[in-house]
């Protein structure tokens, strides 16, 4: 790899890979990508489109107090425009389009992509104006390893659903064959 991060991608990778939750996950990532790039602000944006919720929005700060006034207005502008895209539906390569205009000196968005869908996006809002140059082949191969493990996380939801489900009928049609009919 030879790469300036390469230590924490390895730390990283090794402690995310022992996560199964995706608030879990998502709080990990945004700790860590804070403490190692000094950022103003990172988060991670879920919407759950099945029961109409969102499943993970929490801001993380590096120190909340510490924040101009003017950044802090920026994070909650990016954030909002965020939640606008997903609740309003718009196409995903709108969307995409959106976020990489978005994406410009200390602003990092990345969409967060599972099964060819878009799912959500993470971003990150830097303190030097150079931020984006240093670190967006960080946050990408973060968000890969994110989009990998939360495609990990939610297929094995998905199987524990259905032997859930198999589990039930094999004993209603077990109850079925034992009991017999009153007629």
């Amino acid at each position: 790899m030879n790469m300036p991060y390469e230590k924490f991608l390895h730390k990283f990778m090794k402690k995310i890979n022992t996560f199964n939750s995706v608030k879990e996950v998502c709080n990990e990532i945004s700790v860590e990508l804070l403490k190692y790039t000094k950022a103003y602000a990172c988060w991670v944006y879920l919407p759950c489109s099945e029961n109409n919720s969102v499943s993970v929005k929490k801001i993380y700060y590096q120190q909340q107090e510490n924040v101009p006034k003017n950044v802090k207005e920026l994070i909650d502008n990016i954030f909002q425009l965020g939640e606008d895209l997903f609740s309003n539906n718009y196409e995903t390569e709108d969307t995409l389009d959106y976020f990489y205009k978005l994406s410009k000196e200390r602003v990092i968005i990345e969409p967060v992509i599972i099964k060819d869908s878009l799912y959500g996006y993470f971003a990150v809002v830097g303190k030097r104006n150079d931020f984006n140059y240093k670190n967006k082949n960080l946050a990408e191969m973060i968000v890969e390893v994110f989009n990998s493990r939360l495609e990990i996380i939610t297929l094995n939801e998905e199987l524990k659903k259905q032997d859930k489900e198999k589990i039930q009928f094999l004993a209603s049609i077990s109850h079925e064959y034992k009991t017999p009919l009153n007629s």
